[in-house]
C-alpha cells in the first residue's frame, strides 16, 4: 500500500483537521477539465445543506434530543465575515501552539485559505436559546486511497462548549451525513501529541489507525467506517453526557 499525507490536527479537545488524497474509482465520470468525479461524490458535492434533510425526515432525530443546540451546514462561501472570523479565532485558539510545535509549523495564510476553499462544507452547533455558536467542524466530499470518504478537516469548539457533549453531537451528525450521502468511512488527521482529540475520536467515537498513515510523522490519520443504521443510535447516547467533549 502507498502511504497518504496529512495535515492540520485535533484541537479544543475533541478536533480534527487533515487533507484530502487523491485517487481513482471505476464508474466514474469524467468533467470537461479532465478531473474523474464518482457520481456519489458529485451527487454530495451539489448540496449545499446536508443537515436540514436529515432533520425533516427524521433520520437524524437522536443527534440532538434533548438539547438545547441547533446545526446548520452550510458551505464556506455562505458563512459571513462574522461566522468566519468566529471559526477561524476559535480554531487558531485551540491549535496554534500544536501547529507550532509540529514539522509543519503555523501558516496562518495558509490555513485561511484551506478554511475557505471551494467545496469546504462547515456544520455549525449554535445555542438555541442565544443564536451564539459554539462549535463547528468542517470537511469535503473525495476520494483517499481509492475510496468515497468525507474528509473532516476540523472539529473545534469555543471554549465554554468544551466537555458539554458538543463534540459529540457534531461528530455523530457528521457520521449520519456521510451515512446519507453514501461515503464509506469518515477520515481526518490527528496530531499525535493532541492526547485529548486522540482519545475522542479512537474510544469515544472508534475511529481506528488508518493503513495510510505514513511512518515517522507526528500526526496520525484516522478513519471510521459507516453504516446505515450506526449514528442515530450511537447521537442518541452520546448527547447530554456530561463527560463528553
Amino acid at each position: 500500500k502507498g502511504k497518504g499525507k496529512g495535515k492540520g490536527g485535533g484541537g479544543g479537545g475533541s478536533g480534527g483537521g487533515g487533507t484530502v488524497g487523491e485517487g481513482g474509482r471505476s464508474g466514474t465520470t469524467v468533467t470537461a477539465s479532465g478531473t474523474v468525479t464518482p457520481p456519489a461524490i458529485a451527487r454530495a458535492r451539489a448540496i449545499s445543506d446536508h443537515w436540514s434533510p436529515l432533520v425533516e425526515s427524521g433520520a437524524a432525530s437522536g443527534i440532538l434530543a434533548g438539547v438545547q443546540i441547533t446545526l446548520k451546514c452550510l458551505r464556506a462561501d455562505q458563512l459571513g465575515g462574522e461566522l468566519f472570523r468566529w471559526a477561524f479565532a476559535t480554531m487558531k485558539e485551540n491549535m496554534v501552539t500544536m501547529y507550532l510545535a509540529s514539522e509543519m509549523g503555523w501558516q496562518e495564510k495558509s490555513k485561511r485559505k484551506e478554511m475557505k476553499a471551494d467545496g469546504m462544507l462547515y456544520l455549525v452547533a449554535c445555542d438555541q436559546p442565544t443564536g451564539d455558536p459554539l462549535g463547528f467542524t468542517t470537511f469535503v466530499f473525495d476520494i483517499e486511497n481509492e475510496a468515497e470518504v468525507t474528509y473532516c478537516y476540523e472539529l473545534q469548539l469555543a471554549a465554554s462548549a468544551q466537555r458539554r457533549g458538543v463534540g459529540s453531537i457534531l461528530m455523530n451528525a457528521l457520521l449520519a451525513i456521510t451515512t446519507a450521502a453514501a461515503m464509506e468511512s469518515v477520515m481526518l488527521t490527528c496530531f499525535t501529541a493532541n492526547v485529548p482529540a486522540q482519545a475522542f475520536f479512537r474510544k469515544k467515537h472508534t475511529f481506528r489507525l488508518d493503513d495510510f498513515t505514513p511512518d515517522d510523522v507526528d500526526y496520525t490519520i484516522l478513519s471510521c467506517p459507516v453504516t446505515s443504521a450506526q449514528h442515530c443510535a450511537a447521537g442518541a447516547s452520546a448527547v447530554g453526557s456530561s463527560g463528553a467533549s
